[in-house]
C-alpha cells in the first residue's frame, strides 16, 4: 500500500516547507498544500521520499485539503496539521494496524498544549461509533483514496479554519463518511503529536467561539442539538468559565442564524 500525507500551510516558501517536513519527522510520501498569493507546483526528491508542494491563493483548510485529496495517487491517505511531529515508525504502524477490513482508521494524536486538549477515543482498539468519530480530529486519520473519490467524500468548504465558521470540518467530514462506512476503527497507537500552540482561528472561547459551536452543532444534529449543548457544557465548564445561562444564550444565537439561513436557501 501506497500513503500520501496531506498537510496544510500558509505563507511558507520552498525552503520553508523543507524545513517543516524535518522538523514533522516525515519521512514517507507528503504533499503540501500551501495557502499563499501565488500559484506553484514544485516536486522534490527528499530524502528518499517525495515532497509535492502545491503552492495556491485559496484560502481555507477544507478546501486546501480537497487540493492535497485530489492531487493524490496513494492507496491511502493520512491527514495532519503543519505543527505535528510523527514518530519514528509511523509508517511501520499503519502498515501493521489498517488491515484490508478497514476503509478508514483513526490513530493516537497526542496535544502538547495542556490548555488545549485533543479528546482521546482510542482507549483500545475498536470499531468507531459515528458520535465518538465525530468529536475526533482528522490529524490522525488513515483513509483509502478510492473510497472516497467512489463516494464523493471531501471536506465542506464552508466550514474550518479560513471561513465564517472557523471549525466543524472535521466533524462534517466523518458525519458523511459514517454514512457511507461503518468499517472505520479507532487504533490504540501513537502516531504523532501536536503542538497546539498558536491557532489561525482559535481567539479563546469568547463570544464568537459559542456562536459558532451553536451554528455546527445545528447543522450536525438538528433536533438533537440541545442533548449535545448540555453534554458539551457538563463536560467542558471549567474550561469554558461561563455560566450555563450565557452558554446557551450565545449557542442560540448561532443556531437561529443557521436556521434563518435554512429557510431562506431551502436546503
Amino acid at each position: 500500500m501506497t500513503l500520501d500525507i496531506i498537510v496544510t500551510t500558509m505563507h511558507k516558501s520552498t525552503e520553508e516547507i523543507v524545513a517543516m517536513c524535518d522538523r514533522m519527522n516525515i519521512n514517507s510520501n507528503v504533499i503540501v498544500c500551501n495557502q499563499a498569493n501565488r500559484f506553484e507546483k514544485v516536486i522534490l526528491d527528499h530524502k528518499n521520499y517525495k515532497l509535492t508542494i502545491l503552492t495556491t491563493d485559496t484560502r481555507g483548510l477544507s478546501l486546501n485539503r480537497n487540493i492535497g485529496i485530489a492531487c493524490s495517487t496513494a492507496d491511502l491517505l493520512l491527514f495532519m496539521d503543519d505543527d505535528g511531529v510523527f514518530v519514528p515508525n509511523y509508517v511501520q504502524l499503519i502498515k501493521e494496524n489498517f488491515s484490508p477490513k478497514m476503509m478508514g482508521a483513526k490513530f493516537i494524536v497526542r496535544s502538547q498544549n495542556a490548555d488545549r486538549p485533543l479528546e482521546e477515543k482510542n482507549k483500545s482498539t475498536k470499531k468507531a461509533k459515528m458520535f465518538s468519530l465525530m468529536s475526533s480530529g482528522v490529524c490522525g486519520f488513515v483513509i483509502r483514496r478510492r473510497f472516497l473519490l467512489f463516494h464523493n467524500l471531501f471536506f465542506n468548504v464552508s466550514y474550518g479554519a479560513g471561513t465564517d465558521m472557523f471549525c466543524g470540518e472535521d466533524s462534517m467530514f466523518f458525519k458523511s463518511l459514517y454514512r457511507c462506512t461503518k468499517s472505520i476503527y479507532f487504533i490504540h497507537e501513537e502516531l504523532a503529536t501536536v503542538e497546539q500552540s498558536t491557532s489561525t482561528w482559535f481567539a479563546g472561547y469568547d463570544d464568537r467561539y459559542f456562536c459558532v459551536k451553536g451554528y455546527i452543532y445545528c447543522s450536525l444534529y438538528g433536533f438533537f442539538r440541545n442533548l449535545f449543548f448540555i453534554r458539551d457544557y457538563l463536560l467542558r465548564k471549567k474550561l469554558y468559565a461561563i455560566s450555563w445561562k450565557k452558554y446557551r444564550a450565545l449557542s442560540q444565537k448561532g443556531v437561529k442564524q443557521f436556521l434563518e439561513l435554512k429557510r431562506k436557501e431551502k436546503f
